[in-house]
């Protein structure tokens, strides 16, 4: 019965992990020193709320997060990995007809966050997909 529903990628428990830390050091950050976590990353933790829901309707909300994280700090690589993600999910949606312009949307994040961080394995992993089509 676990299996059945909790059968998530590893990447995505991963992932879910690391959210929850970035939450968790962002609550204590606030308690301790009295000032607020970085905008970038509260920013980032309610776009990948969004992200994670897998559906249409909560991954285009997670769009416009992504871009306002990339304007506060467009070296934060993770933003762009994110973004890539998105795309490449919104592409692979069957009820899509023209793909191209995510695709492409998704290869040009993938590859700035790779640049940013060529260890950051989300962007990868989203280039990889590109790849597929």
């Amino acid at each position: 019965m676990w299996r059945e529903s909790n059968d998530w990628p590893l990447r995505q428990v991963a992932e879910s992990q690391s959210i929850s830390a970035q939450a968790a050091v962002a609550a204590s950050t606030q308690k301790y020193t009295g000032r607020a976590a970085p905008t970038q990353y509260r920013t980032y933790a309610q776009a990948r709320e969004f992200w994670s829901t897998f559906t249409p309707a909560g991954l285009e909300q997670s769009i416009p997060l992504f871009h306002k994280v990339i304007e506060i700090d467009p070296h934060f690589a993770p933003a762009w990995a994110g973004l890539a993600d998105v795309n490449v999910r919104l592409a692979e949606d069957a009820s899509q007809i023209d793909t191209r312009d995510k695709v492409e949307a998704a290869r040009r994040a993938a590859a700035k966050g790779i640049s940013l961080d060529d260890s950051n394995a989300e962007a990868h992993g989203a280039l990889g997909r590109i790849y597929l089509y």
